[in-house]
């Protein structure tokens, strides 16, 4: 549906953007009009014309006819598919209605709302009330990417001092063992100092990476560079676990269940058929104070979240010693500094019903409903069904897809209300995850701006979703970004896809 007015191309969007130059293509401005943008033919608006268009009422004050309102603030679900699934931005989509629909960050701040729904250890629900699906995307992709966290990071096999001194001449010669410190300039964060198990250094390394660190990574600074490792940057660990028979061990099948025992650091039962670390467990760990380490974190000693998770494992006379080292850093790097298992949002459902059902066909209805959305109550000495349970419904569309059941039950989504579902690693509580999210340093859009853009979006109908985002994320960086290459008039392509204009 065209929503009034030819479509404008790069280059007439370009003159709207910058009023300051006067050139014969240019809109001259007329003496005692203020410059304002008409989006049908880029014409000036007089004095008069853009104080009757300040003085409209807002979408947001319930002015529209009910049919569009319901249009702009729902997303119809029908037994075919969903409808009215985009979201208007237009400032003057409802001006033939005398209604602007233009963003400001007072009505946004007065309409947001946030109302937490549950909260435990590892997970938080929450409704957001007033925003729309490009504000609730950064929020997801900003928990996902951009909140960090300490993760044990770079395991390479330890079989020079350091990285620095030449190999051994005989290769069969035994790994240096070091102290667990790391000196100025070496690079590498984990040193494999023996590893006599079925498992590659390499796959060692990889699960020991995704183990989830207990620590405030608030208190830690990201290590930038060639940056000397100190107690401020960088969390050291020693494993060292060996394999051994339990005393009184008189042989048996070789694979058979006695031999299977699930012993940890401390060996299980210790029965005489069993053997002592067979499975070599997150808890073996053993965290390794730096500095002032010890006093900092005396409350809450820094560990793995979880003591049980599987490393690798052993057989009698296989041996792992290593020592982890590990940084801050950010999911973008890699999964293991994501701080979420997941986040997700869904709109919030909406059940109605168009005319009462009651006697078998509410029997029916709730029989239908594989979620329990529907239940009976008692109306009058009438069995009436009703949506007792809402939020749980999934829009399977079941109770409508028989002929003449979308005539009984209305489904719909409100458009701008979202349910966040946040599961926290357990590196941080779920609710202080989402309270990181709001301080990112710069939203995913601005990351790459250039610093000095060939086109200006200033137009008031150009990009407002992601004008909302950088209104509610401000960049506080000093850093320069260069312009692409090849942009010298105009975006390219790829520039435009990437966000990048």
């Amino acid at each position: 549906m065209r929503r009034g007015g030819p479509t404008l191309g790069v280059r007439e969007w370009s003159k709207i953007g910058r009023p300051q130059q006067n050139t014969d293509r240019a809109v001259a401005q007329r003496p005692g009009e203020r410059r304002g943008a008409d989006r049908r033919h880029g014409r000036a608006l007089s004095a008069p014309q853009l104080e009757a268009v300040m003085s409209m009422p807002h979408v947001s004050d319930g002015t529209l006819p009910a049919h569009v309102e319901e249009q702009r603030t729902r997303v119809a679900i029908h037994n075919d598919a969903p409808r009215s699934t985009s979201t208007v931005e237009a400032a003057g989509a409802y001006f033939a209605s005398g209604v602007d629909n233009s963003f400001s960050i007072e009505r946004f701040r007065r309409d947001l709302k946030i109302e937490v729904q549950s909260l435990d250890e590892e997970e938080i629900v929450f409704d957001i009330i007033g925003i729309d699906a490009a504000i609730a995307n950064a929020f997801r992709r900003i928990l996902l990417s951009d909140v960090p966290t300490m993760a044990i990071d770079k395991v390479r096999p330890h079989r020079r001092a350091c990285g620095t001194g030449a190999r051994a001449a005989d290769s069969r010669a035994p790994r240096v063992v070091l102290p667990c410190y790391i000196p100025p300039g070496c690079a590498r964060q984990v040193f494999v100092l023996n590893n006599t198990s079925m498992t590659e250094d390499e796959v060692l390394a990889h699960r020991l990476g995704l183990i989830p660190i207990k620590a405030d990574p608030r208190l830690f600074r990201e290590r930038v560079g060639e940056e000397d490792h100190d107690e401020h940057n960088v969390i050291a660990f020693r494993l060292d676990v060996k394999c051994e028979r339990a005393q009184g061990f008189s042989g048996g099948a070789r694979g058979s269940a006695s031999g299977r025992s699930a012993g940890g650091k401390s060996g299980g039962a210790g029965g005489a058929d069993e053997m002592i670390n067979s499975r070599v467990l997150s808890g073996s760990l053993v965290w390794v104070e730096q500095g002032g380490q010890e006093e900092r974190f005396r409350d809450s000693p820094i560990r793995p979240v979880h003591d049980d998770i599987l490393i690798a494992k052993l057989r009698p006379g296989q041996h792992i010693k290593l020592e982890a080292w590990c940084e801050k850093g950010t999911g973008k790097t890699h999964a293991k500094w994501s701080p979420v298992a997941t986040a997700s949002y869904r709109l919030l459902p909406e059940v109605t019903f168009k005319q009462k059902v009651t006697g078998d066909v509410a029997r029916e209805l709730v029989a239908k409903c594989p979620m329990g959305v529907f239940d009976i109550e008692d109306v009058g000495g009438v069995v009436t069904a009703v949506a007792a349970r809402p939020r749980s419904c999934s829009m399977c569309r079941e109770c409508i897809r028989e002929p003449q059941w979308d005539e009984r039950v209305k489904l719909a989504r409100v458009r701008d209300h979202f349910i966040f579902s946040v599961e926290s690693t357990g590196v941080m509580p779920p609710e202080v995850l989402f309270s990181e999210a709001t301080k990112a340093r710069r939203p995913p859009t601005a990351a790459c701006a250039p610093a000095e853009p060939t086109i200006q979006f200033t137009h008031p109908w150009s990009r407002p979703a992601l004008r909302r985002v950088v209104m509610l994320a401000p960049c506080s960086s000093t850093e320069s970004h260069e312009a692409p290459v090849g942009v010298r008039s105009r975006p390219s392509r790829d520039a435009c896809s990437a966000g990048r204009c």
